[in-house]
């Protein structure tokens, strides 16, 4: 009589030789991955997958995001970072006004003081009041 080949019942532990089914175990008599591996990283600034040969892959790329900061524009990622925008302009087109920007809050416009024009010939000695 030859050789003779029994099926194990039940949970036995095999490996399928692929790195994106962890929990592999013989059933019927082959060994059948299962289960598939938490490949996030958090991070919006890779792509995550999972190669069969290799396991999980958290790649690189340039999707928008947010640098944490109001005071740019445009903000993508690069090398697997979120990297600043352009600085945001904050002018209000008021010279009575200090214009500033503020990573929490955004453009502020601050009322100053001072000799201003009001753009009309008939009046002179122009300031500020109160923005």
């Amino acid at each position: 009589m030859g050789c003779v080949h029994t099926v194990v019942p039940g949970f036995v532990a095999c490996d399928d030789n692929n790195a994106c089914t962890p929990f592999d175990a013989c059933d019927a008599g082959f060994c059948v991955g299962n289960g598939a591996p938490d490949c996030n990283d958090n991070n919006p600034c890779t792509d995550d997958a999972c190669e069969a040969a290799g396991g999980c892959v958290n790649a690189s790329n340039t999707a928008p995001c947010d640098d944490g900061t109001l005071c740019t524009v445009g903000d993508a990622c690069a090398d697997g970072n979120c990297k600043s925008g352009d600085a945001l302009t904050c002018n209000d087109n008021n010279p009575c006004t200090q214009d500033t920007c503020a990573a929490a809050t955004g453009c502020a416009f601050s009322p100053t003081s001072g000799a201003c024009d009001d753009g009309d010939a008939c009046t002179t000695n122009d300031t500020c009041a109160a923005g």
